[in-house]
């Protein structure tokens, strides 16, 4: 019985070493020239000459790897440190923002004619950047067209002092504003108050405003009028006398300069004032100009500044 059990398995493993046996095999591809490949049958796991060699080496023959950084600067650093001749950047401004850059791009046509190849890379070393909206942005856009009680509008300027701007000196209307690029420039700012017929108010006469607001409080609106400025003036009953209260005038809009990116340049936009009666007394609010466009204004402005301190060429869209 045993001598039975004992030739079974030495005629078994005769059997596996005859047909599981690994086999090394020398191929030729276009590119690469001669390689050496090991097959191996179903079920074995085969061996990686690549993972096996590159445990030996002092440095691996290609870069891979996406950095994530936080700020524009950042980003030209790590662009500056690690691009070369065929290096591009990536910007898009549909949905969430972002830039994208590429250091082992694809070559152009034109060189890779020049040097007898097909220009093709790898594409695997990158370095992202999200654009990650300011404190500031969010702050202002989450109470942008949200109606507020005086008394809480007059904390509300009170609390983003800082971020107000002084109305432009000699704000002249002359021609239509230019291009896309053109947006934050004085020239255009002075044909949007003209077509609004709105006044801008200095960050004094609102911070002025403020403290009137947080005085009237308790009043009651006897009149509202429209001024040719553009201004709204209101004038206020004080009820606990039944006698004439005093005027206070509302501007129709004024300027803010806050960073729409974190650690990014300041950028300026309108607001527009407005009000609206309820039952509980007047409802201030504002409504920013435009700032979906100032957004992506900002996105493109900021991708250029990239492409000039870099020297890399920029493509608006996301990469194949």
């Amino acid at each position: 019985m045993a001598d039975n059990v004992e030739g079974a398995v030495f005629e078994t493993r005769q059997i596996m070493e005859r047909y599981a046996r690994p086999a090394e095999l020398t191929v030729t591809e276009p590119e690469a020239g001669l390689a050496r490949v090991v097959l191996v049958p179903d079920g074995m796991t085969p061996f990686d000459p690549e993972a096996y060699f590159a445990r030996y080496r002092e440095r691996p023959l290609h870069r891979s790897g996406e950095a994530v950084v936080e700020d524009l600067d950042s980003l030209t650093l790590h662009v500056n440190r690690f691009k070369d001749e065929a290096s591009a950047l990536y910007a898009w401004v549909q949905g969430e923002p972002g830039m994208l850059a590429l250091y082992d791009y694809h070559e152009p046509t034109a060189t890779a004619e020049a040097e007898d190849h097909n220009g093709a890379r790898f594409c695997r070393h990158r370095c992202r950047y999200a654009f990650p909206l300011s404190e500031e942005w969010h702050h202002w856009m989450r109470f942008n067209a949200t109606g507020m009680s005086q008394e809480k509008f007059a904390e509300f300027l009170e609390d983003r002092a800082m971020d107000l701007l002084p109305a432009p000196a000699n704000l002249k209307a002359e021609r239509p504003p230019g291009d896309f690029g053109d947006r934050t420039g004085d020239e255009w700012l002075a044909h949007v108050l003209a077509q609004l017929r709105v006044k801008l108010a200095s960050p004094n006469e609102l911070v002025t405003l403020s403290r009137e607001l947080s005085v009237l409080v308790e009043a009651k609106v006897a009149s509202k009028a429209k001024l040719q400025s553009g201004e709204t003036q209101i004038v206020y009953e004080e009820t606990h006398r039944g006698e004439g209260g005093e005027a206070v005038t509302i501007p129709g809009a004024f300027l803010i300069g806050i960073p729409f990116f974190v650690g990014g340049a300041r950028y300026r936009v309108l607001a527009r004032l407005r009000y609206r009666p309820g039952r509980e007394g007047l409802s201030f609010f504002y409504e920013l100009h435009d700032v979906r466009r100032s957004l992506e204004h900002a996105v493109r402005d900021s991708a250029k500044r990239v492409a000039a301190a870099t020297g890399l060429p920029l493509i608006f869209g996301r990469p194949e």
